[in-house]
């Protein structure tokens, strides 16, 4: 009898705990259907507080720490974008769950993503604006500075690109009184000299006849001897560079002294521009060469200078060739004697011969 009183007793207590299981399981159930009923109504905060419900009761349950999460930081990312702090936001949107597309939040997630999205964009055609009026303000630019200046003010900027916006502002203003500064300077040496230039003028007409006349022929005499001068310039001799080891010989124009440079070696004859004001380590400027013709060269790429193309001295033969291209750039401080020597030197190898 006792036996059976006492298995009596174990059955009682495991229904109870079958059936407390049993209850406990479906309150769980039923808040987590109210949960998302929550979450799909866009009431997130009923939405968490079913799910601390769900978690307080069960620790472990996956699918409520799930939805936490989505609901946690997507009202993270809200709240850093409704402050303005735009890559925070981003770097936060990026940590919900993908998950979150399962329930009706992904429209309120995917809107808040666009709306993100269009401000990173904004803040990056601003600092690309700010940049460019960064360099107008560099290049002197102050009056189309100050233009797409006033239309970015009238933008709405983040505390970070306001401030941007003042320190370029301030770089303006110091430029433009930088320049009214030079302007005003400029302007009063101007008038000082017109002033000078009056005074000299009224002077002059104090001046006698037979001063006058004095001057004149002193100009006369001075344009004489200019005139003069570059006659006997114009009438100087060409240069005849002459080769003995190579039995070659070329007719530089006088014109062309102090212009260009001319090497040798045992293949032949090598004529460039002379580096004046240009670093010569550049090595630009060549106008052409006479070498030694060989099988292993390449004509095609060897541009021919003239009609003359080959010459011939002690049975050797040479050929005249210089670039296929310019071989100097228009940045270089002697780019002007480039372009008249590139001119004139079909002339010039148009003498090269064997020496007479």
């Amino acid at each position: 009898m006792y036996k059976f009183k006492k298995i009596s007793i174990i059955a009682t207590v495991l229904v109870s705990g079958v059936l407390l299981f049993s209850g406990c399981g479906n309150k769980i159930k039923e808040q987590m259907d109210l949960a998302i009923k929550y979450l799909n109504s866009g009431k997130y905060n009923e939405a968490k507080s079913e799910l601390d419900g769900i978690l307080k009761e069960d620790s472990s349950n996956s699918e409520a720490k799930l939805l936490e999460n989505i609901i946690s930081d997507f009202e993270s990312s809200k709240k850093l974008y409704d402050d303005g702090k735009f890559n925070k936001a981003n770097d936060e949107i990026a940590k919900i769950p993908k998950e979150y597309s399962n329930y009706n939040i992904k429209n309120d997630v995917e809107k808040l993503k666009e709306s993100i999205s269009e401000k990173m964009n904004e803040i990056k055609e601003v600092d690309n604006k700010i940049n460019d009026i960064n360099k107008l303000i560099n290049n002197g630019k102050l009056d189309e500075a100050k233009k797409e200046l006033d239309e970015l003010k009238n933008k709405n900027l983040t505390t970070d690109e306001s401030n941007k916006i003042k320190d370029l502002e301030n770089d303006l203003n110091k430029k433009v009184d930088e320049k009214n500064k030079e302007e005003k300077i400029l302007k009063e040496k101007k008038q000082k000299e017109l002033e000078q230039k009056k005074k000299v003028e009224e002077n002059s007409k104090k001046v006698t006849d037979k001063q006058t006349i004095t001057k004149k022929k002193e100009i006369n005499t001075n344009k004489n001897s200019k005139n003069n001068k570059n006659t006997n310039e114009n009438k100087s001799k060409p240069y005849v560079y002459v080769n003995k080891e190579l039995g070659l010989q070329m007719t530089i124009p006088a014109n062309w002294k102090g212009l260009y440079t001319i090497k040798s070696d045992d293949k032949g004859i090598y004529l460039s521009v002379k580096h004046i004001k240009s670093n010569p380590n550049l090595r630009q400027g060549f106008l052409f060469a006479v070498t030694k013709r060989s099988k292993m060269d390449d004509e095609s790429i060897m541009d021919s200078v003239g009609r003359k193309r080959y010459v011939e001295s002690n049975g050797v033969t040479y050929i005249i060739w210089g670039g296929t291209g310019v071989t100097m750039g228009d940045d270089n401080p002697d780019w002007g004697i480039y372009l008249r020597l590139s001119r004139e030197k079909y002339s010039v190898a148009e003498t090269v011969k064997a020496i007479d």
